[in-house]
C-alpha cells in the first residue's frame, strides 16, 4: 500500500516536470526556420512574434500548418473542434483530455506532431506574456499538480533552472552541432524530476509540506494518515507540526484541550 501511494506521488511528479512551461528562445527560432524551410521565407513575419507558431501554439492557437483537430465531446456527444473556445464550453471534455488520461494519448497518437498545440490548448499561456519573458522563465503548469500550500514551490524551480541555465547551458554548441539546443533542454527536463522532489523534500516540516510527506509521517505516528480523508488542509498540518510534542505529553489536560481547538476548528 505505501509503495503505491509513492508511484501515485511520483506520477504526479513526473506529470508536472512533462506539462510545465519553460521559454525558450532557441526553440522559437529552430521552429521558425523549419516553417521557413518547409513553406518558404514568407511564411516567418519576423518582426510580429504574435504570428510565430511557438507562441501561438504556447498560447493554444493555431498556426496555419497545424490541422485542425476535432474530437467527440463528453458534454453533448457531437463532434467538436478542439479549441480552447470549444474547451471553455465543453468543461467535461476537457476534463477527459486533461495531460495522462487516456484521451488525452488517443489524441497525441492522432496529431503526433501537434502535442505542444495540444498542450497549450490545455494548459494556454497568455501570448504577450510568452514574448515579454526572459528565457528561461516558467510560463505555465497545471494547477491542481502544484497544492495550494506550496507557496515557494514554483519560485524555488524557476531558481533552479535559472542556475542550471548558468552553469550548463552554452549556446556557442549550437553553431557546430544543430541539435545541441533541443539536447539541452531535453537533459533539463529530465532533471526537472529529482529537482521538484528535492525542493519538496526540504519543505518537509514546514507549512509547505506535499501531502505525500504529510501522509507518510502521519502514517508513523499511529497511522494518523487514516484519518486524513476527513480533515482539513489546515488540520494534519497542525498534527504534523506537533505530533512528536502531543505523543511526549499524551494524557495531560492541557494538550488534550489544545488539540481540541485546533482539530475542531
Amino acid at each position: 500500500m505505501k509503495s503505491n501511494y509513492y508511484k501515485i506521488y511520483l506520477n504526479k511528479v513526473f506529470q508536472l516536470a512533462q506539462t510545465i512551461v519553460i521559454k525558450s528562445s532557441v526553440a522559437a527560432e529552430t521552429i521558425n526556420q523549419y516553417v521557413t524551410d518547409y513553406h518558404g521565407t514568407g511564411a516567418v513575419v519576423r518582426h510580429d512574434p504574435t504570428t510565430w507558431k511557438y507562441y501561438l501554439n504556447l498560447s493554444g492557437n493555431y498556426h496555419f500548418t497545424d490541422e485542425m483537430m476535432t474530437v467527440v465531446s463528453m458534454d453533448t456527444l457531437e463532434t467538436v473542434a478542439f479549441t480552447r473556445d470549444s474547451l471553455a464550453i465543453h468543461r467535461a471534455t476537457a476534463r477527459e483530455y486533461a495531460f495522462g488520461t487516456r484521451k488525452y494519448k488517443e489524441l497525441v497518437n492522432r496529431f503526433p506532431r501537434q502535442e505542444q498545440l495540444i498542450l497549450g490548448i490545455l494548459y494556454p499561456v497568455d501570448i504577450q506574456t510568452a514574448i515579454a519573458a526572459r528565457d528561461g522563465q516558467i510560463l505555465s503548469y497545471p494547477k491542481d499538480l502544484v497544492e495550494s500550500n506550496e507557496y515557494s514551490l514554483i519560485k524555488n524551480l524557476q531558481s533552479w533552472i535559472d542556475g542550471y541555465k548558468i552553469r550548463w547551458t552554452n549556446n556557442q554548441y549550437g553553431v557546430s552541432d544543430e541539435l545541441y539546443a533541443a539536447t539541452s533542454l531535453g537533459i533539463m527536463y529530465l532533471n526537472l524530476v529529482p529537482a521538484i522532489l528535492n525542493l519538496r523534500l526540504q519543505a518537509c516540516k514546514t507549512n509547505e509540506a506535499h501531502s505525500f510527506h504529510i501522509q507518510q509521517y502521519l502514517a508513523s505516528h499511529g497511522m494518523l494518515d487514516s484519518y486524513i480523508e476527513q480533515l482539513t488542509k489546515k488540520q494534519p498540518l497542525f498534527l504534523y507540526r506537533n505530533i512528536c510534542y502531543i505523543e511526549r505529553n499524551n494524557g495531560k489536560r492541557a494538550t488534550f484541550e489544545w488539540q481540541v481547538e485546533h482539530i475542531k476548528s
